[in-house]
């Protein structure tokens, strides 16, 4: 799930990314996922418009793809539920 969650991310376009955030979000919570759950949620946020400015909101995906990343390959512990 992490993984798929990686890929959606990375590749969606802007005018996708709310969206996707949000499933994205709400799948990885079911899954226990709470703290990704919660930065994908804050994303989701952040690229609704018209508040969605360009340049915050990439950064702000990299960041995000960097932390689910980070679970995917174990960087960070964070126990399913």
């Amino acid at each position: 799930v992490l993984r798929r969650a990686i890929v959606t991310l990375k590749t969606c376009s802007a005018d996708e990314l709310a969206g996707e955030s949000h499933r994205l979000a709400g799948t990885l919570g079911i899954f226990g996922f709470d703290e990704a759950s919660t930065a994908l949620r804050a994303l989701q946020r952040d690229a609704e418009p018209p508040d969605a400015a360009s340049d915050e909101i990439d950064a702000h995906r990299m960041r995000t793809l960097a932390m689910l990343r980070g679970l995917h390959d174990g960087v960070i512990s964070e126990e399913p539920a």
